[in-house]
């Protein structure tokens, strides 16, 4: 459980039952046949941030909470010390996403139908041009990519051309739509998108828009997951102490603002009023 307290942090779902569409739950005594056979794997960005490593400054993907300044920026430096209930605490989690769809590779490996295609839809976020302005080239999905293939070795059996970074997005927005195109210029229609739980509702809030303006692509099967089921499988060994860290993580009053924040965007998205995270 190092790994999960050092990019995991804390961690917890947000249940908005009534808010789920084309969401598929996986738990752990599920058969692996109940498995959503995607031929993609998308993984948004879910922030990344500056790490000191024996003096070294290292960027890693997020914890479950990061830290934003009094502006509600997100400062891209990782506190140790950063209270979960404080008011500059918001949601990460890069790395347990990251890990999620580690699982999931692995288990449509097991499976025998591994993906096609993974992408890495983890641009540069508006805090990296702050943050990160001497290193003009840095993306969210460089991090992540590094977790994803030490965890699963995967460009040696997908082949590092199956393996995509979309380093151009700025938004989830973006993200989504720009993964589904990406797809579906592949010839390729059943897509599988990993994002923590409380994010999954704006992020399919952007699909439902885009298929009613983009008829052709209504052959597109695409699935939203929560990445907390993929945890919870991948910790297994130790269930007791992976719902401790999901249920504190839920409980926290990081994980409140920003589940709040995002049932705003997702309904915003839907009556057509958004205009951007935290602008509706």
């Amino acid at each position: 459980f190092a790994q999960i307290f050092g990019l995991f942090c804390f961690s917890k779902i947000s249940y908005n039952k009534a808010m789920k569409f084309n969401r598929e739950k996986l738990s752990a005594e599920q058969e692996p046949s109940e498995l959503y056979q995607a031929e993609v794997i998308v993984v948004p960005g879910h922030s990344i941030e500056r790490v000191d490593v024996k003096g070294e400054e290292k960027w890693k993907p997020t914890r479950l909470i990061q830290e934003v300044d009094d502006k509600g920026w997100r400062t891209a430096e990782r506190n140790l010390d950063l209270d979960k209930d404080g008011e500059n605490a918001i949601v990460g989690g890069g790395n347990a996403v990251t890990l999620a769809a580690a699982q999931y590779y692995e288990d449509l490996v097991k499976k025998g139908v591994p993906p096609k295609l993974v992408i890495f839809a983890a641009g540069r976020a508006a805090a990296l041009d702050k943050h990160a302005a001497d290193n003009p080239s840095l993306s969210e999905a460089g991090p992540m990519m590094e977790v994803f293939e030490r965890e699963t070795n995967a460009s040696e059996n997908l082949g590092n051309e199956n393996i995509k970074i979309l380093d151009k997005t700025k938004t989830t927005q973006d993200d989504v739509e720009n993964s589904i195109e990406l797809a579906h210029a592949e010839g390729l229609t059943k897509v599988a998108f990993l994002l923590l739980d409380l994010r999954l509702d704006r992020a399919e809030a952007f699909w439902e828009a885009m298929k009613e303006k983009k008829p052709e692509l209504v052959s597109m099967e695409v699935k939203f997951l929560a990445a907390e089921d993929f945890l919870r499988e991948r910790y297994k060994d130790q269930p007791e102490m992976i719902e401790k860290i999901l249920s504190e993580f839920t409980a926290s009053e990081a994980y409140h603002k920003t589940n709040q924040a995002e049932i705003g965007g997702a309904e915003a998205v839907r009556s057509g009023k958004y205009k951007g995270k935290g602008q509706y």
